[in-house]
């Protein structure tokens, strides 16, 4: 059976060794964040929410970001079986979010993104 804890990868923040829990939400954030076609080895990586940022913020706009999030998750991140998605706050290119879900080894979690940013 394959767990979290097999999972490793270096903390984008302090280039330390980071598994886990810690890892799950690290990627899970790298797939929101990155816009698609731009990593050439992967075109199909990353997630279509960027191109909504400027949009109007009403019930279609939300309903497509939280599509768009639970799409890239789906067919990304294996690890995450994502069953609530909810979009916390957007500003200034930045968005809160939280995810619940469960994860490859049927532990129920919560991750929650106060601030992902765009910018990058």
């Amino acid at each position: 059976m394959v767990r979290l804890a097999d999972y490793k990868g270096m903390d984008r923040q302090t280039g330390q060794w980071v598994s886990g829990l810690d890892h799950l939400r690290q990627s899970v954030a790298d797939i929101i964040t990155t816009r698609l076609r731009t990593r050439w080895f992967n075109p199909k990586y990353g997630c279509k929410i960027i191109s909504k940022l400027g949009a109007p913020m009403n019930a279609q706009t939300v309903a497509e970001i939280i599509g768009d999030i639970a799409l890239a998750i789906d067919e990304l991140e294996p690890r995450l079986d994502a069953t609530y998605i909810k979009i916390l706050e957007f500003k200034a290119g930045k968005m809160g979010l939280s995810i619940s879900g469960k994860t490859i080894e049927g532990t129920i979690v919560q991750l929650d993104f106060p601030a992902l940013d765009f910018g990058h």
